[in-house]
């Protein structure tokens, strides 16, 4: 499975997917990453990490039907997680705050919440719309991830500022949270692979 992850993860990695994208980047990556169900022993515990894993390269690749299908079926904190992104991203709000709250406190927070951090301590953040950096501001200084209050924020651009820069970087803090929780699904599987996945934050 390692390799067919890699070669995946390789073709994706260019990509920092729309915030509300409305079609899927590569149908050839979609079979592809069905595929990897193949790859896989009958391990349970190991199958329904995959289902994870799957159902984020989905997203990653902008397919919110296909990750749906998986995320919606994964009773624990991670597929609530997956769940709630492609909600998000397919604008529906409310939904995507449901099931984070039924996500709680996720282990990938502390690790994403350090990734977004040096991210904004890497850009300037002059010409940010006032909402914007006054969100920057605090989340650099912040003790914990709000997935709430990055909801909030991407629906404020969607629906109102429709500002180029923060859809930028809004969708850059999207790709940080896919790999990141990314990087948590597959570690089990594959130390590897999450290695070649944290070279890419």
């Amino acid at each position: 499975m390692e390799q067919k992850l890699l070669t995946i993860i390789h073709a994706l990695k260019g990509i920092t997917p729309q915030l509300s994208p409305k079609q899927p980047w590569s149908t050839e990556w979609d079979e592809a990453i069905q595929n990897l169900e193949q790859s896989v022993s009958v391990d349970l515990e190991k199958r329904l990490l995959l289902k994870c894993v799957q159902s984020g390269l989905h997203l990653w690749n902008e397919s919110l039907d296909l990750s749906h299908t998986l995320s919606q079926n994964i009773d624990n904190p991670t597929g609530s997680y997956w769940h709630g992104i492609m909600h998000r991203m397919e604008q529906d709000y409310p939904n995507a705050g449901y099931w984070f709250r039924q996500v709680g406190e996720h282990p990938a927070f502390p690790s994403l919440l350090q990734s977004v951090q040096s991210y904004f301590r890497s850009i300037s953040l002059e010409h940010l719309p006032v909402p914007v950096k006054e969100y920057a501001e605090n989340l650099k200084s912040s003790t914990r991830w709000d997935p709430f209050r990055f909801i909030q924020l991407i629906e404020l651009q969607e629906t109102t500022l429709h500002h180029e820069e923060t859809d930028q970087l809004l969708r850059d803090l999207q790709r940080i949270e896919i790999v990141q929780l990314l990087m948590y699904c597959i570690k089990p599987l594959d130390e590897q692979v999450c290695n070649e996945l944290s070279s890419m934050l």
